[in-house]
């Protein structure tokens, strides 16, 4: 991280930025022209003219800027280097930076992500920040690997800082692609280093591999590090800070920290040969402890071989005491200035002093030392300070506000009235004289009336520049003030010094306000308080504004108090919401006594005043106990210890001790307690803490308690006959050691397993109490049998015969073992015989599972009448006739051929006749099916010729007979097939009458009554397969009497 460090000072110098255009090819880039940036000539010229100047900002954030965003590495950088400017497309923010007045030459080398043609290159662009500090002899040069460099462009003699467009010949170049672009600055040395804003190589085209590393940049990788440059640095942690020495040569000055070895000026020890022991104490401040884990190495710097130390040791401490060492180092060469540091014994976390001890070396004119330093892996740690504006403008908070102002001395050309340095802000500066000769200067400020020095905060004074701060100044304070004596009567009561102006700035708010924190306060009231500069400046010290801030009364905050279970006090304060820290805005006192605790709080830091919390001892919670500790250490035996709260005699308190639910042991103090008889297994202890009729939640701790293992007992199975029955089934138990019985629920409790089904049932017996471990058993619970009348039998839905039907019959039965229903395939399954084809099937049922037992049961299958079936018929899509036999009930269909077979007549309209006949073993009986002539599309399309067919009309004869018959007769009709007889009791009823057939030419009607009836007769002839009928006779009528 040090090396990103950019050193704290800064050039006020008038920069003007110079431009150099650098195209390859010889083209000119006058066209890249903005019209609202064109500057007309100069008025004095009288030409009239105007010429565009170039603004090349779009082009070098564009991506034809091959360079943009690329990472690069330097050999050196300098104070006001800023670590992404060379290559960040922008010519704002900054510029790289070689180290200031460094006797070298330097270079940059830019890395791109991807590899470039150098037939897309067209130009390069370089932007130098200012005449003082560009470079006239520099060459630019390309490579592929990164080692071997070919020149792609050199400076001429007549380059200056203007703006030139310069040209290159690509014939130089044997490379055709490149990867890596260098700029070697070869001007020698330059007082601020080379400063270049941006660097940009432009191409033909755009980049295709836009570049990744955000123009990160580092130190060239191999090149020495010159580690001085970080001693006027915030990584160095003891840099500005105060320290003593033991002795003082001759030649002594006060520079062991100053942060600079360039100088002649080095510390100086007395000058004797026998003073090898020397002493440096360094202070590195009262608020500005750093960590140890910060530090990294030391760095020593002696002036000569002559006056060297060769011996010394570094130690660390925080208190300036105790102190722990570092590093021990002895004989070193004089120009050896890094030391490495030993932490690994050190135990400190903070550290304000610093000793670095001299042992031995060459004091025949002292020790001569140009610096010492405790180098930090990070930078130094320095308190934050907040916006102070508030308070400088307060009339509640500072006491200067507008008060009288009394000064040594006031400068005679400008800030010449002193008024305004209590004014309440920073418009304006008062000046002291401009006098390099004085060695002196003050402010008194008149608070206007006397002030407890305890409400005394901190004094801020706001310094008008860099130029006319103080490095050195104090602030006392004092109950009087005699401008003839103006020294008299002060007590001094804080110091600020600081080696640099950016050193002074970490103790100062945005604002400039600096800090100067006050400590030593005198006891009795003061009025005056006095800044004493040190030192002079050559234009007089300037300072805007001072001000003297009182802290806030820690009365005036809100207070809560807490206990903890050793009754010490946590304390919590809030001033106007905002929460107050214990050791930066208040200490903490405590006092015990038996009416209770009171708390007193005493402000500090911004804080003053106190203020006393009181608690009642009612009001105080009794304090659990510690560390409690609960362990089994035999069968059924306990051992609990405890500890009780640190707490003051008046507040003493008592323990209870629980297992489980049961109170063991009573008002007992802290201490070991051992408990048997405990019953086995997990157990809670509990100790609750008592003070007189107050008592705690308790604390509690769970632990595993052995007890008697009765696994080494007997255990004896009562047998019973057990058949399943679908319920749990138990047995007698009993346990025994020896002679002696054991109680069920009191000693053991029992368990099963598998006692259910049909089988092997487990009896698991499982300590309780003072018992534990457990025994096993077993007994037998048998198949119940389906053959006996437990299972209940229903047959109901088993028929003596079936009907055929193209499947398996399987009739369904039920069991039952009381109000259980056994299911098939589960406590059942049932085997067949044939139970398709016609025959008698043996239907055998099997108990399963939890049965067992067989039952037979038969029942026939009887062949298919082809009466009880389905006929479908349709006609195919070429009118072929189809014919479909099926089950009704399942409509399985039977197999042409193999169950029927079937004729087909058609006469001549187109009337179709099927006759279908049962065959083979599984069908029988015969069915005709007629489809008529309008549902053939195979009928006749012309009607045919009809014969007209005659069939005689019959004349009967009728008459009553015995038995209440009516006999009929009539002369046999030649040709005719047969005859239809209708009667009924009434002539109008005769058409609605059924119809007897006969085929002789007699006929007698029966079961007649004692009536009347009306009788007709008719005769018909079959033709081909249809029936022709004559007329009906003449109606004859018969009383049946007999």
């Amino acid at each position: 991280m040090r090396k990103n460090v950019q050193k704290a000072l800064s050039l006020a110098l008038s920069m003007s930025m110079v431009c150099s255009l650098i195209a390859i090819d010889g083209n000119s880039y006058k066209n890249i022209v903005r019209a609202d940036e064109i500057i007309a000539a100069d008025e004095g010229s009288g030409s009239g003219e105007v010429e565009p100047e170039i603004d090349y900002s779009d082009l070098i954030k564009s991506d034809y800027n091959l360079l943009k965003g690329a990472g690069y590495t330097y050999s050196s950088k300098g104070q006001e280097n800023t670590d992404t400017a060379l290559t960040n497309g922008s010519l704002d923010g900054g510029f790289y930076n070689s180290k200031w007045g460094k006797d070298a030459n330097q270079r940059v080398t830019i890395t791109t992500d991807g590899i470039q043609e150098v037939s897309n290159l067209k130009s390069f662009l370089i932007f130098f920040n200012n005449a003082n500090t560009y470079c006239k002899k520099f060459n630019i040069q390309l490579s592929l690997d990164g080692e071997n460099f070919e020149t792609a462009y050199e400076s001429t003699d007549d380059f200056t800082e203007k703006v030139n467009e310069l040209t290159v010949d690509k014939s130089n170049l044997t490379i055709t692609q490149f990867k890596y672009v260098r700029i070697n600055l070869l001007d020698g040395k330059k007082d601020y280093g080379y400063q270049i804003k941006e660097f940009a190589a432009i191409g033909e085209g755009e980049n295709k591999t836009p570049n990744t590393a955000n123009s990160s940049s580092e130190l060239e990788e191999g090149l020495p590090v010159d580690e001085s440059e970080f001693l006027a640095t915030d990584y160095n942690l003891t840099y500005g800070a105060e320290y003593t020495q033991t002795s003082v040569g001759s030649q002594n000055f006060k520079v062991l920290t100053d942060g600079n070895v360039s100088g002649t000026e080095f510390v100086n020890t007395e000058r004797n040969d026998d003073a090898k022991d020397q002493t440096f104490v360094i202070d590195i401040g009262r608020e500005m402890s750093q960590k140890v884990s910060n530090i990294d190495y030391l760095q020593l710097y002696n002036v000569n071989d002559t006056t060297n130390v060769t011996d010394f040791e570094v130690s660390i401490s925080l208190d300036g005491e105790n102190y722990q060492t570092i590093g021990k180092y002895s004989g070193v060469e004089w120009e050896q200035t890094h030391y490495n540091v030993d932490l690994s014994e050190v135990t400190l976390e903070d550290f304000r002093y610093v000793k670095l001890h001299l042992i031995n070396g060459n004091t025949g004119y002292g020790y001569q030392i140009r610096e010492f330093a405790v180098m930090g892996k990070d930078k130094a740690y320095y308190p934050e300070v907040k916006d102070q504006t508030s308070l400088v403008s307060s009339s509640d908070k500072n006491l200067a506000l507008n008060k009288t102002v009394y000064v040594s001395s006031t400068g005679e050309n400008e800030g010449t009235d002193p008024t305004v340095l209590t004014n309440g802000n920073a418009d304006a500066f008062w000046s002291s004289l401009w006098d390099a000769t004085r060695t002196f200067e003050y402010v008194v400020i008149d608070l206007g009336k006397e002030v407890e020095p305890s409400l005394l905060s901190k004094v801020l004074v706001n310094f008008q520049n860099k130029v006319t701060y103080c490095k050195d100044y104090t602030v006392s304070v004092s109950k009087e003030f005699d401008e003839e004596n103006p020294d008299e009567g002060f007590v001094k009561i804080g110091e600020t010094k600081s080696i640099a102006w950016e050193v002074l700035q970490h103790f100062a708010d945005p604002n400039g306000y600096v800090v100067t924190n006050l400590y030593d306060l005198p006891t009795e009231p003061i009025r005056y308080v006095k800044v004493y500069m040190n030192g002079h400046a050559a234009y007089g010290f300037q300072i805007k504004e001072i001000a003297v801030i009182q802290k806030t009364d820690i009365t005036d905050a809100t207070v809560d108090v807490t206990l903890d279970d050793e009754l010490k006090a946590t304390v919590s304060a809030k001033y106007s919401g905002t929460e107050l820290v214990e050791g930066t805005d208040y200490t903490v006192e405590q006092t015990t006594t038996a009416e209770g605790i009171e708390v007193k709080l005493n402000g500090i830091g911004d804080f003053g005043g106190s203020v006393t919390k009181t608690i009642k001892a009612e009001d105080i919670a009794v304090s659990e106990a510690k560390n409690l500790t609960v362990e089994a250490i035999e069968a059924n035996t306990l051992k609990v210890s405890f500890e009780g709260s640190n707490l003051p005699k008046e507040f003493a308190q008592v323990y209870d001790i629980y297992v489980g639910d049961k109170l063991v042991a009573e008002n007992k103090e802290p201490g070991e307690y051992t408990f048997d008889k405990i019953n086995a297994g997990n157990v809670t202890v509990k100790v609750v803490a008592k003070r007189g009729e107050v008592s705690s939640e308790g604390v509690s701790q769970e632990t595993k308690i052995s007890g008697i293992d009765i696994s080494k007992f007997e255990l004896f199975i009562g047998e019973i006959g057990h058949i399943y029955n679908g319920k749990e089934q138990t047995v007698p138990v009993t346990v025994k050691n020896g002679d002696e019985q054991l109680e069920e629920g009191t000693a053991y409790e029992v368990k099963y397993e598998d006692n259910v089904n049909a089988g092997t049932a487990k009896v698991i017996v499982n300590g309780i109490g003072l018992y534990e471990g457990k025994l096993e058993g077993e007994f037998t619970i048998a198949q119940a049998n389906i053959e006996d009348d437990i299972i209940k039998k229903d047959f109901s839905n088993l028929a003596e015969s079936y009907e055929y039907k193209v499947a398996d019959i399987q009739p369904q039965i039920k069991m039952s073992q009381g109000d259980v229903y056994l299911s098939a395939m589960k406590d059942y399954e049932i085997v067949y015989s044939d139970n398709m084809n016609p025959g008698t099937v043996t239907m055998t049922i099997k108990g399963i599972g939890n049965y067992a037992g067989t039952i037979e049961k038969t029942f026939v299958i009887t062949k298919r009448k082809l009466a009880n079936t389905t006929i479908k018929t349709s006609f195919d899509a070429n009118k072929q006739l189809n014919v479909l036999v099926q089950v009704p009930d399942n409509g399985r269909a039977l197999t042409k051929d193999k169950d029927y077979k079937y004729t087909v007549a058609t006469d001549a309209t187109g009337n179709i006749t099927i006759t279908i006949t049962g065959i083979g073993e599984n069908c029988e009986g015969t069915v005709v099916k007629t489809i008529a002539a309008k549902d053939n599309p195979n009928r006749p399309t012309q009607k045919p010729t009809t014969t007209k067919i005659k069939v005689a009309k019959v004349s009967p004869k009728a008459k009553n007979v015995k038995g209440k018959k009516i006999k009929l007769s009539w002369k046999k009709i030649k040709g005719v097939k047969g005859y239809q007889v209708r009667y009924a009791l009434s002539k109008g009823k005769l058409k609605k009458a059924k119809i007897k057939a006969c085929k002789k030419n007699s006929y007698v009607i029966k079961k007649l009554k004692n009536k009347k009836y009306f009788v007709q007769v008719r005769a018909y002839k079959i033709v081909g397969k249809k029936k022709y009928y004559g007329a009906w006779s003449k109606v004859k009528s018969v009383k049946v009497k007999k």
